[in-house]
């Protein structure tokens, strides 16, 4: 059976890139001539070294390479590459690859990162990939609601995101430091959480801000961000860790009493689950995904959206309140206990791909 794999990267770059990995492992296990199609492949193909790719050169790349790409019985793309396909006719490619099962791997919906007139374009290029989906393989149930309340698309199966389940034991109580992970960008919300942490340290100078995640230097939002913690004074107490190892980030985890997590968009939010699988209760604001994950006053705190002031006097009440928090971490760790393992991840995509023979 001739399967493609067309994705960017894979890898630990994001939940969603963690995930495709696990996909495409267990696909390779069970088709051993699967092709990986990423960015890597396209560039080394075309001389490219991989600075300065962007949308106009992938859309090139991917007309050009077509017949090859589509010479399959089963595509699978990653929904986030919606903007590599602005330039093809997706209708005439479907007429002449009529029996190609297009199977979409969806996290969450992009172009809900947008305003005004890039909200309907990317709105447009986005929706017209999942509608032109023979399936629709989504990781998480809130967007799943979202399709299906919104666009009425019912050609979804549900393949629930996984975690390796490892037993962990609550260390982190009175550890002095606050975590933030993921990428410093705007979608993430992390000036709101500055501004809640400025408001929280007023009150109590004990405690430091990590952040790991990365970062660009030269990013418009990364230097508003750096400003602000300078204009505050707070360049003693904010610690930007960056990208992490492993190691770093398990220390990270275990050594905080609180996971502050400000994102204004998640289809499911990876890394809430990850603190919460080592007792760190999260506080997040009333946004997306959120409530699916953030059981107020049970696992976390759930503050209206956007409004740091009050996630500022939140952060406040919940870590001078030692019952609370211990209370948090205890419904932090029976959630974790409750998310699906890697193992019945591999068991259900089993189970998916031999529908396909």
């Amino acid at each position: 059976m001739r399967i493609h794999f067309l994705t960017t990267k894979l890898g630990k770059a994001s939940g969603g890139a963690i995930y495709d990995q696990d996909f495409y492992n267990i696909l390779r296990k069970k088709f051993p001539d699967v092709k990986l199609f990423d960015d890597e492949f396209f560039l080394n193909m075309f001389g490219n070294t991989g600075q300065g790719a962007g949308l106009i050169e992938f859309n090139d790349f991917y007309k050009k390479y077509a017949d090859r790409l589509y010479d399959c019985e089963y595509l699978i793309i990653n929904s986030r590459l919606y903007t590599r396909f602005v330039k093809t006719n997706l209708n005439r490619i479907l007429r002449k690859y009529r029996n190609v099962r297009f199977l979409v791997i969806h996290h969450h919906n992009n172009y809900m990162n947008h305003k005004g007139l890039l909200y309907i374009i990317h709105r447009h290029f986005e929706m017209r990939i999942l509608k032109k989906a023979t399936q629709l393989i989504i990781p998480n149930q809130y967007v799943i609601d979202q399709l299906k309340k919104t666009y009425q698309l019912n050609n979804i199966i549900c393949l629930p995101s996984s975690f390796e389940k490892k037993k962990y034991e609550i260390s982190n109580l009175n550890t002095g430091n606050i975590l933030f992970v993921g990428n410093i960008e705007r979608r993430k919300g992390l000036m709101y959480g500055l501004k809640a942490f400025h408001l929280f340290s007023k009150m109590n100078k004990n405690y430091k801000f990590r952040i790991a995640g990365k970062f660009d230097e030269n990013d418009s939002y990364y230097k508003k961000i750096k400003d602000f913690v300078a204009e505050k004074g707070l360049s003693g107490t904010v610690i930007f860790e960056g990208r992490v190892s492993d190691e770093r980030l398990e220390w990270l985890y275990s050594h905080s009493d609180l996971f502050l997590f400000p994102s204004l968009l998640e289809g499911y939010g990876w890394v809430m689950i990850e603190a919460m699988g080592r007792g760190v209760p999260v506080m997040a604001f009333d946004n997306s995904a959120m409530p699916y994950t953030v059981k107020n006053n049970y696992n976390g705190i759930l503050v209206d959206n956007l409004d740091w002031e009050k996630m500022g006097n939140s952060i406040v009440r919940l870590l001078s309140d030692k019952e609370m928090l211990k209370k948090l971490q205890q419904g932090a760790l029976k959630t974790y206990e409750e998310v699906p393992s890697k193992a019945t991840l591999k068991q259900q995509i089993e189970s998916f791909i031999e529908t396909w023979e």
